[in-house]
């Protein structure tokens, strides 16, 4: 071959090459990669047209200069999603802390970029960056690695339960530049779950309990107050005696009937004249005062008795 046709023949491979990187993944989230390729603001490009660079983000919309060949993406329905648990079990949900596997396919060979929302952790294959663990470069952004289909293999962190992850995917093949993508977007049940207790019990323990309802603050226990000693009751005062009876006088006996006085015959008869000792004359009878008798309203004495004649 002729030298200069061997110089031309390296410059078109080199520029086909070059052609081809406009592909790669790692354009997208490698700065330096694309500095070093020509595309810095130092020649001229204006990098104020990418998003706000994050972990997650993607290509939304032809970017003027920098990937002529990929225009603005499109959705493309052909590429396939499908998930499963690290037994090969298919899943419509994701169970955090458990292992699942993701399957991407291609109708043809192509360099993917997946990326996920909020972030999985992918352990295979590795992170396209440290910093950024939901993300991953599917063919390590070289043509020798296209392929019609990917396989990786992640865990969903115990933050990420009751939400959902967005995995969205963006690829390019070398017979068909233009950037094709395609989304899915899964539940992540609760750790407690029957479907992921079965699986996982990494996240049950975080699992955030409900913000506990305060309890009020316990009282002070009220000691019960000694109960009063009885004080000892008074003797019970003596009720008073009720007050004799008065005794009830004597009523006064009747005053003796006054006895005639004795005949003279009587008088002089010897055993009047020498009574016996033992009989005592009976003493005369007590006069009672006479009432005056009133007479037409004038009162008269009683009549005085006389004597009776004593005869000789």
């Amino acid at each position: 071959m002729a030298p200069g046709m061997m110089i031309s023949f390296v410059a078109l491979a080199t520029l086909l090459a070059w052609r081809g990187a406009e592909a790669y993944p790692r354009f997208w989230y490698d700065s330096d990669y694309l500095i070093a390729y020509g595309y810095g603001p130092d020649a001229g490009y204006d990098w104020s047209v990418f998003p706000e660079r994050n972990c997650f983000n993607y290509p939304t919309t032809a970017y003027t200069g920098f990937y002529p060949a990929h225009s603005s993406p499109y959705t493309d329905s052909s590429i396939g999603l499908a998930f499963a648990l690290s037994d090969g079990s298919a899943v419509t949900a994701l169970c955090p802390g458990a292992t699942h596997t993701v399957t991407l396919s291609f109708p043809n060979p192509r360099l993917a970029l997946l990326t996920t929302n909020p972030p999985v952790t992918f352990t295979s294959p590795k992170p396209a960056t440290s910093d950024c663990p939901g993300r991953v470069d599917l063919g390590g952004s070289s043509d020798a690695n296209e392929a019609t289909s990917f396989d990786g293999t992640f865990t969903v962190p115990c933050s990420a339960q009751g939400s959902s992850v967005v995995f969205a995917v963006t690829s390019a093949g070398t017979s068909a530049r233009r950037w094709a993508q395609a989304q899915a977007t899964l539940a992540v049940a609760d750790a407690a779950s029957a479907q992921c207790a079965a699986v996982s019990t990494t996240c049950v323990a975080a699992v955030p309990d409900p913000s506990p309802v305060a309890e009020p603050s316990p009282e002070p226990a009220v000691e019960p107050s000694p109960e009063p000693e009885p004080s000892p009751s008074p003797a019970p005062e003596p009720e008073p005696s009720p007050s004799p009876a008065p005794e009830s006088q004597p009523e006064p006996s009747p005053a003796p009937k006054p006895q005639p006085a004795p005949s003279p015959a009587s008088s002089s008869s010897p055993s009047s004249a020498s009574p016996s000792k033992s009989s005592k004359p009976a003493p005369p009878p007590r006069r009672q005062p006479s009432k005056l008798h009133t007479a037409g309203g004038r009162r008269h004495p009683p009549p005085t008795r006389r004597p009776p004649p004593r005869r000789g």
